[in-house]
């Protein structure tokens, strides 16, 4: 992942870039490496279009020499390279770069990039009052959660058919007038229009409850298959909870008289645990604390819902160890908490 600059020395042409990074060396020494005289695979993400995947050439510029850890853009030629991979630019967008050759050589197309037209930005004529700030924010917040919807649908759709597929190519511009509502203040999504873009099959390893599901041949099917196989074959033989084993170094005199309290806090570090795990549809604590959440209905309550069931995670954790900080003595009990 690479910020994305452009080339102010001019030495670019269209469709080459520059690239240096850094190279981690036994002696803790700064070293530099110029990929060169390769093509390289870039894109942004999010990435949607099959015309958001570019080729491009790296190329030696000895004057861009200065530039490290960046991805360096030409400034000659039609249109910025940046714009063509999901309507990016220069303003700390970061692009994934990749110079594998074992990947590079599978790519048998470059699709044309989509143009990503801005809408014009709606006047308003008049003041602006804070009654209008609010209905645009609170426009914002209800809207907050098409992305996620929409992206679900076009990566289900990619799955049974192509990026290519023409209501899959239809999804991706109205994600990107989405992500760029806040900007523009243009919802180009009615009811009618998301209801028309609905999806009625899902992949496998999608996991969707409430929609029928196919079996799927692509590369991320395949390393579900082998993930889902693995994680059967653990659960397979840890059927049943085995006590903790104690290292009898850890244990000190005197401990007892903590156990009666410890288990009550325990109790309700259990309690507030199982709260957030049912207000966000959690199945267990590995999706709480991984972040992934499998099997997610195709409308999520929020978009940030994974975000925010992480948080106050992160906050119970805080708030149980504190317990244990501040309600035993510290020079009879040493507590290690997750």
């Amino acid at each position: 992942m690479l910020y994305g600059v452009v080339d102010d020395t001019d030495s670019l042409e269209y469709g080459e870039v520059f690239i240096q990074i850094s190279v981690e060396t036994s002696d803790e020494e700064e070293e530099y490496h110029v990929i060169c005289n390769t093509d390289v695979v870039v894109t942004r993400m999010p990435c949607h279009h099959p015309g958001d995947v570019r080729v491009l050439q790296a190329v030696d510029k000895p004057r861009l020499h200065y530039l490290k850890d960046c991805i360096v853009f030409p400034v000659k030629g039609p249109r910025p390279h940046s714009t063509e991979m999901a309507g990016g630019d220069y303003d700390g967008d970061e692009y994934w770069t990749c110079w594998n050759s074992k990947l590079i050589q599978q790519i048998r197309h470059v699709y044309k990039p989509a143009e990503y037209l801005s809408p014009e930005k709606p006047k308003i004529e008049g003041e602006h009052t804070i009654e209008i700030i609010a209905d645009f924010i609170l426009d914002i917040l209800a809207n907050s959660g098409i992305v996620g919807v929409l992206s679900r649908r076009h990566l289900a759709l990619c799955a049974q058919y192509s990026p290519e597929h023409p209501k899959a190519l239809e999804i991706a511009q109205y994600i990107s007038d989405s992500l760029d509502f806040p900007k523009t203040g243009i919802n180009s999504i009615t009811p009618e229009i998301l209801q028309r873009l609905n999806v009625d099959q899902y992949p496998v390893f999608m996991q969707n409850k409430t929609k029928k599901t196919f079996p799927c041949n692509k590369a991320i099917a395949a390393l579900f298959r082998d993930v889902n196989d693995l994680h059967a074959c653990h659960s397979s033989h840890s059927t049943t909870v085995q006590p903790p084993v104690i290292d009898p170094d850890l244990v000190i005199n005197g401990y007892e008289k903590y156990k009666k309290q410890a288990q009550i806090e325990y109790s309700e570090y259990c309690n507030k645990m199982n709260f957030i795990m049912n207000t966000y549809d959690l199945n267990d604590e590995t999706e709480l604390i991984t972040g992934c959440h499998f099997g997610t209905p195709e409308e999520p309550q929020n978009n940030d819902d994974s975000e925010i069931a992480s948080q106050e995670f992160r906050a119970l954790r805080l708030e149980t160890k504190k317990i244990f900080e501040t309600n035993i003595d510290r020079k009879y009990v040493f507590v290690t908490f997750l």
